[in-house]
């Protein structure tokens, strides 16, 4: 059965608004994409639509996740005579409606479990599949699922029924991690914890697999004695080789002298990884036995793998850029540094904010300071009191959850006003740019452009994002003017101010339907590639809109002038079968020794000449040597073991080594894509990824394969 494009938007575009109140333009009725929506079509894993099948029923959609290419993975949920509780939902993942695939279903055979053991309870009375997921920049995917055996004969129990399963790139679906199997540095614990209630703060993957999460214990070695508690622990790593990076009453081996904590209270929340594996953690430490003490017991540290780990930041430390002040609350002991859900960027960078005391303090005039840099090199870069740029007023308080930074050093403050003439109608606002050279983004009580008069509200506590393209995101309630309500607001440094949604928008769902936006979901945790789960680097948007009606959709939005890789060239047998009938999954390579599902290639940051942050970044493939080069042209020929996609005037870019996979250029040291190409005009170039596939048995006696083929368009 082929998928119907019956009621789709033209092109899967929501259509401009045609008249009335909402004439002004918006980035959702201008780019937005939808994926699914309420009443339309499930399609199976072949994009084919089942039979009779409809998204719908109460939580329609759970919000997306996205990755760099501007696919979203979300949990959907959908209704027919024969679904019952445990296989009424679904995870799905795409792009748009015509490209839409289910990933796994409530109910299939869980996957690396014996057949018979099923994604579902053992009542089947509740959703097995986690609301909430975890997606990186390459599309590594995790959830967390109960399973149940449907034989009887699988040795599953209640105290092994959960997991928390998952994809590596575009690799087959697995399970990551059981519950009731041993914890590794414990003698004798298993894991405990109920995997299916999956959190992304402390639960996560990167692009290379490597997986993280705050693990409960039991049995074995452990203790719940008060002053002796040791009953959970940070973990992170390769599944099947995972390393504890710290338990509860045990030494903390970057701080000489301290003991973790040991009470039954939580040992940490705060955790992100980057994209080689890195894992920043919190601790808290105990204050009975060891050197802690209350003014010195909370840290935060960064994990390498195979070299242990190091402290970032402890209470009680002096402060960089101030004369002799510390790390610590103002008053008082109860101390934690305000670090972002997306606080971490891929290359190990962190963004805080934290009250001072004692050294050059005044009273609250300057008592907090945002900080930014890796481990051993943190800096001030900006501190309450300072002049507010834009205003006559200085910094009052900041707001930890909404100061954000990005890979380039640009930070951006949510913060009040205090003095000058500013006033109780205008006394906040927001700010980005580099240190010491930041810009007014938005400010409370200003007239917001497009919107009738609409006026800017209250900036505490409200919505901020950031990217690596140095954008900004943000939202506020406005009042008067056309659009009263919530609204959504894209800040480019160049271009300024750009509407993306309004409270009560009237959104074209499918050619003539109209729907009122009541909600947009959105989801602020680090991919561990330094971007939220839900807004890209490349400046892609994904989010489930809620209508007034109580039904949703799934949309991903484009914003202006962001660079979206285009794959083309794909080994699935689309355009040409690859050489040997191997061919790869839809948006991939042809299928290699090691993966059938063929090498990925995909394109991050931002293809312009003048601010080149432009990454290709290539995963699925072995462990070997790859080669990324650029054409100026598009073919399609079979090459070795896979397809020639990009060809004309070549340029060798550089050789890489995978590592779990995947590898990128540039990466640390490379020159950028466009000086090294030698790139000085506009225009569409075309990517593809080269790679040793060093088993000859497989297809051709060639030894080597190649990745889906990306074009890209350069822009000044």
């Amino acid at each position: 059965m082929t998928r119907s494009t019956t009621g789709v938007a033209t092109a899967g575009l929501i259509l401009c608004l045609t008249s009335g109140v909402y004439a002004q333009t918006t980035i959702i009725n201008t780019n937005g994409v939808i994926v699914a929506n309420v009443g339309e079509g499930v399609p199976d894993a072949n994009g084919n639509l089942l039979p009779g099948y409809t998204f719908g029923g109460t939580g329609n959609f759970d919000s997306p996740t996205l990755d760099e290419a501007g696919n979203v993975y979300f949990r959907g949920r959908f209704s027919e005579a024969s679904v019952l509780p445990y296989n009424d939902r679904a995870y799905f993942y795409g792009s748009s409606r015509s490209n839409l695939r289910m990933a796994v279903r409530g109910g299939d055979q869980a996957p690396s479990l014996p057949t018979g053991v099923l994604l579902r309870t053992t009542t089947g009375t509740t959703v097995s599949l986690s609301s909430s997921n975890f997606m990186t920049s390459n599309g590594s995917r995790m959830f967390g699922a109960t399973f149940w055996d449907s034989v009887g004969t699988n040795g599953i129990t209640s105290a092994n029924d959960e997991g928390f399963f998952g994809n590596v790139g575009s690799g087959p679906l697995q399970m990551l991690i059981q519950q009731g199997t041993p914890a590794p540095g414990t003698v004798g614990a298993t894991f405990a914890q109920a995997f299916s209630s999956f959190s992304q703060q402390n639960n996560g993957i990167n692009n290379e697999g490597r997986i993280f999460f705050l693990g409960s214990l039991t049995g074995g070695d452990v203790v719940t004695t008060a002053g002796a508690n040791n009953q959970s622990a940070w973990f992170a790593g390769l599944p099947g080789a995972l390393e504890m990076v710290q338990r509860k009453g045990s030494p903390v081996a970057a701080i000489p002298g301290a003991i973790a904590l040991d009470t039954a209270s939580t040992l940490g929340f705060v955790s992100q990884m980057t994209p080689d594996g890195r894992f920043l953690y919190e601790i808290a430490m105990s204050t009975t036995q060891g050197t802690a003490t209350v003014a010195t017991d909370k840290a935060y540290l960064v994990h390498t793998p195979g070299a242990g780990s190091q402290v970032l930041l402890r209470e009680g430390d002096v402060a960089p850029g101030t004369s002799g002040a510390t790390f610590n609350a103002a008053t008082g002991d109860s101390w934690s540094p305000g670090l972002p859900a997306q606080g971490f960027s891929k290359t190990g960078k962190v963004h805080f904010t934290s009250t001072l005391r004692g050294g050059d303090v005044v009273g609250t005039t300057n008592d907090t300071g945002i900080f930014y840099g890796p481990v051993g090199g943190l800096q001030l870069v900006a501190r309450r009191g300072a002049a507010a740029p834009g205003t006559d007023a200085t910094f009052g308080v900041f707001n930890n959850a909404n100061c954000k930074s990005n890979d380039n050093g640009a930070i951006t403050i949510q913060a009040s006003l205090v003095g000058g003439t500013s006033t109780t109608a205008d006394d906040s606002g927001v700010w980005s740019g580099l240190p010491g050279a930041l810009q007014l983004v938005v400010r409370e009580g200003q007239v917001m452009p497009g919107t009738g008069g609409g006026i800017a509200g209250g900036f505490s506590g409200t919505s901020v994002y950031m990217n690596d393209q140095n954008r900004v995101m943000f939202t506020t309630n406005l009042t008067g003017g056309t659009y009263p309500g919530t609204s959504w607001w894209f800040w480019d440094p160049t271009t300024g101010l750009t509407a993306i949604s309004f409270n009560n928008q009237p959104v074209e769902v499918s050619p003539g339907v109209f729907k009122n936006i009541q909600s947009v979901n959105t989801n602020s945790f680090n991919n561990s590639g330094g971007a939220t789960l839900m807004w890209n680097h490349n400046g892609t948007l994904g989010l489930k809109l809620g209508f007034t009606d109580g039904t949703g959709l799934i949309m991903v939005v484009p914003f202006p002038g962001n660079t979206l890789a285009t794959g083309f060239c794909s080994g699935d047998g689309v355009v040409l079968n690859c050489p040997c009938g191997n061919n790869g999954a839809a948006g991939n390579g042809c299928a290699n020794s090691i993966n059938a599902s063929g090498g990925n290639l995909a394109g991050s940051g931002i293809a312009s000449l003048s601010a080149d942050s432009f990454t290709l970044n290539g995963a699925g493939m072995p462990n070997s040597s790859a080669l990324y080069f650029q054409g100026t042209t598009q073919t399609a020929v079979a090459f070795g073991d896979g397809l020639r996609c990009a060809a004309g005037s070549v340029v060798r870019l550089g050789a890489k080594f995978n590592t779990g996979g995947t590898s990128q250029y540039p990466a640390a040291g490379d020159a950028s894509i466009s000086v090294r190409a030698g790139i000085t005009a506009p225009g569409s170039l075309y990517y593809q990824c080269w790679y040793r596939n060093a088993d000859p048995a497989f297809c051709t006696a060639a030894v080597f394969n190649l990745s889906n083929g990306v074009a890209v368009t350069w822009v000044p």
